[in-house]
């Protein structure tokens, strides 16, 4: 083998060892930009699972005023009659009407 056949070798395996170099930076890249998707995908999926624990927590408050109205309603009722005021006149002031409670 000659000198210059030595250098062209060298210079073929600098080579070979720079375009691995390369592809291992290239597959670094893609592997970081992947995981950085992930946590992007992750992030939005908390967000949605938070924005809809705030819309179930409003939900659980528009029953809770409805349930306090209710009670409300039925305590008036009760005072009235412990009042001595006819269930008739209750009824006519206060009647009891069914309060359909908001579905979501």
């Amino acid at each position: 083998m000659t000198s210059s056949t030595k250098s062209c070798n060298c210079i073929e395996e600098s080579k070979i060892e720079m375009l691995e170099q390369e592809l291992t930076i290239k597959l670094e890249q893609l592997k970081t930009e992947a995981q950085q998707e992930h946590l992007n995908v992750e992030k939005e999926r908390l967000i949605a699972e938070k924005e809809h624990m705030n819309v179930v927590k409003e939900h659980m408050n528009v029953k809770k005023e409805c349930m306090k109205f209710k009670a409300d309603i039925l305590c008036i009722r009760s005072q009235l009659l412990k009042e001595g005021t006819s269930q008739d006149d209750i009824d006519s002031m206060l009647p009891l009407v069914r309060i359909i409670e908001p579905t979501f």
